[in-house]
């Protein structure tokens, strides 16, 4: 997790979304996700497939001039229960 001198600014990530997933879910699912990423930019990729750019407390810490990585949120869910689990860098 973040330290107090650790700037939210320098842990950047990106998390490609299907458009369906934000369209249909329900309001516990989408405050695990923004309560955890926080978007700057959304790129549309094509009718299904949306690009977030973002900040996130748990992402790491980017060097300057590194590219910036994508993450998958992962997730545990019980019955009707969705609680964020961690997010997963990912190699492009």
């Amino acid at each position: 997790m973040m330290n107090k001198k650790t700037s939210l600014t320098l842990r950047k990530g990106k998390i490609i979304f299907n458009t369906k997933i934000i369209k249909t879910a329900n309001t516990i699912l989408l405050n695990e996700i923004f309560s955890n990423f926080y978007p700057y930019t959304i790129i549309t990729q094509d009718d299904h497939t949306k690009t977030y750019y973002g900040y996130s407390p748990h992402f790491r810490e980017l060097k300057s001039e590194e590219k910036i990585p994508r993450y998958e949120i992962l997730f545990d869910q019980y019955k009707d229960t969705v609680t964020f689990s961690t997010m997963k860098e990912l190699v492009d």
